[in-house]
């Protein structure tokens, strides 16, 4: 996801960048042009951070969780093996 996050915005900044001094505008309109777009730029980057702060909060208590099972499964076959040891020596 970051590698298309990040082409998005080359693309994006490119375009601003090319398209607002082919449009004939006053100093103010360019101005205000410019500042709308950086905002929505600004929000955009901000809910996309919080997209991925969330998704990598959710694969790290995925991860945990498989980790715990793992060490639980692990934890029951050993002493299951020194029970049999015990039981059969």
């Amino acid at each position: 996801m970051g590698k298309h996050v990040l082409w998005f915005l080359s693309g994006f900044a490119i375009g601003a960048g090319v398209s607002v001094p082919l449009v004939p505008r006053s100093g103010k309109d360019a101005h205000g042009l410019i500042a709308a777009k950086a905002n929505h730029g600004r929000a955009f980057l901000v809910r996309s951070g919080a997209r991925a702060r969330s998704s990598a909060a959710q694969l790290l208590d995925r991860s945990r969780m498989s980790v715990e099972r793992a060490k639980r499964a692990l934890t029951a076959a050993v002493e299951a093996g020194a029970t049999a040891l015990s039981a059969g020596g």
